[in-house]
C-alpha cells in the first residue's frame, strides 16, 4: 500500500475533527464548483479521503470527465470546539458506483460520527428521495495538502507535497468534452440573475464564502474568505490570502462562488451557488456573478 509523508499535526486535526467539507469538482465548461458534503473516511497512512455520493448528482459527471478536484477543511460555525485551521488537499478522483446500495455502507460511520441526526433522518430521506440511499463512493488520492494553522491567512501556507503524485493537466481545461451517462440528476437551475429584494436578503443571510477558481497546475482552488457584497454593482469583495495558488491563466476571470452558513435545525450547512467572472485589484479580489444555481 502506497504511503504519504507524515503531515504536520494541525493538518490531521483540521480533516479528523472536521464537521463538514467543501467538495470541489470541475464542470464540463472548466469551472470549479465547491458544495458541502460529509467525509466518510480519512486513511492517515495513504491519505485517501473517502465521500459518498448520490449516483444523480452532478458532480460524480464532474470527476470521471476531470478526476482533478478539491477538498477544502474549514470552521463551518457549529460551535462545538471545531478546529479554526483551513486545509486544502488537492488529487486525483475515481467513482466506484459498483453497489449503489449498499458500497457506502462500510464508510458511513465516518458521516455519522459528525453528523449525528444521519442515522434517524437516513430512513425519512430513503421514503422522500429514494435515489439519496443509491449513493456512489468518491476516493480522492491526495497529491498535496496546502493550509493556515489557526486560520490566520495572511501569514504564508504551509505546504505538505505528496511525493510519486502524478500530476497532469486535464483534457477538460482545453476543451468541452461530450457528456457521459450517468443516472438521474438532482433538480437544480442555473439562471440568469434577477437582484430582486429577497435574494439580496438570502445573501445576506449567509456568513461566509468559498470562492473557486482553476489553479495553474491543472487543480481547483476553493478558499473560505470573509465577503461584502455592493448591493447596489451586485459585486463581492474578498481579502486576497498570502500567497494563495496562482489562478490558471486559461482559466482566467471564470470562477464559482458558495455562500455558505450553518442550519442548526438542519445540522448540516446551507449554501446558495453563483457563477461568475474574478478580478484582483491590489490586495482584494472582486466577484461579479453572472448565473445563480436555484435548488
Amino acid at each position: 500500500m502506497k504511503q504519504i509523508q507524515i503531515l504536520l499535526d494541525w493538518m490531521y486535526h483540521a480533516i479528523e475533527e472536521s464537521f463538514t467539507c467543501q467538495f470541489v469538482s470541475v464542470t464540463a465548461s472548466g469551472t470549479p464548483v465547491a458544495l458541502p458534503v460529509f467525509l466518510s473516511s480519512f486513511d492517515p497512512d495513504a491519505g485517501t479521503l473517502v465521500i459518498s455520493s448520490p449516483v444523480g448528482v452532478k458532480r460524480l459527471e464532474n470527476v470521471r470527465q476531470h478526476p482533478e478536484v478539491a477538498v477544502l477543511f474549514s470552521q463551518v460555525g457549529t460551535g462545538k470546539g471545531e478546529p479554526s485551521h483551513v486545509l486544502l488537499v488537492q488529487g486525483r478522483a475515481e467513482v466506484d458506483d459498483n453497489d449503489p446500495e449498499n458500497g457506502w455502507k462500510r464508510y458511513f460511520a465516518g458521516w455519522a460520527r459528525r453528523q449525528t441526526s444521519a442515522r434517524e433522518s437516513l430512513p425519512k430521506m430513503r421514503q422522500m428521495w429514494p435515489a439519496y440511499v443509491q449513493r456512489a463512493i468518491i476516493r480522492v488520492q491526495p497529491t498535496r495538502f496546502l493550509g493556515w494553522p489557526e486560520g490566520d491567512m495572511q501569514r504564508a501556507p504551509e505546504i505538505v507535497e505528496v511525493h510519486g503524485a502524478i500530476i497532469e493537466r486535464p483534457a477538460a481545461l482545453h476543451a468541452t468534452p461530450g457528456r457521459l451517462p450517468f443516472r438521474g440528476q438532482v433538480s437544480e437551475r442555473n439562471v440568469m440573475i434577477e437582484w430582486t429584494d429577497e435574494l439580496i436578503a438570502q445573501i445576506g443571510s449567509y456568513s461566509r464564502a468559498a470562492l473557486s477558481y482553476m489553479g495553474q497546475d491543472g487543480y481547483p482552488v476553493t478558499l473560505p474568505l470573509p465577503f461584502t457584497f455592493d448591493r447596489v454593482e451586485h459585486r463581492f469583495t474578498f481579502p486576497v490570502p498570502a500567497q494563495p495558488p496562482a489562478i490558471s491563466l486559461e482559466a482566467e476571470g471564470s470562477a464559482s462562488m458558495t455562500l455558505l452558513r450553518y442550519d442548526p435545525q438542519r445540522a448540516n450547512e446551507a449554501y446558495l451557488l453563483f457563477y461568475g467572472q474574478i478580478a484582483k485589484h491590489g490586495d482584494t479580489w472582486s466577484f461579479s456573478p453572472t448565473r445563480v444555481v436555484l435548488r
